[in-house]
């Protein structure tokens, strides 16, 4: 069993709302969900679903045939959310999953401080 890492975020209010509003319209309830599914949100975003391999490979390929992701449309990852009014996040994620997010983030255009 994973031991869990707390999360201690502050999001934008009305993001955190829908997401919230996701988990318990999927679910029934945010109680035992909400971390999980706020993990698997974080993965995503992160691009820690383990398929690295084959996207560097699908770049190999594309470079080999004379072109570049970014000549294809291709766009890092940015955040225009207005964060002016914020929620306090605590849930509890994987800790590999939490690193993962947070260098994702520092690496983006809009890195939060």
């Amino acid at each position: 069993m994973i031991d869990r890492k707390p999360l201690d975020w502050r999001v934008p209010a009305a993001e955190w709302e829908k997401f919230r509003q996701h988990v318990e319209s999927e679910f029934g309830r945010v109680e035992g969900y909400l971390g999980r599914e706020a993990e698997l949100a974080m993965r995503e975003y992160a691009d820690a679903d383990r398929f690295e391999p084959v996207e560097k490979q699908v770049d190999r390929l594309v470079q080999a045939a004379g072109r570049t992701p970014s000549e294809l449309g291709f766009k890092e990852k940015t955040s225009d959310l207005d964060a002016s009014e914020t929620s306090r996040v605590q849930v509890r994620v994987d800790p590999q999953i939490k690193d993962e997010f947070k260098r994702a983030a520092e690496d983006g255009e809009n890195a939060l401080a």
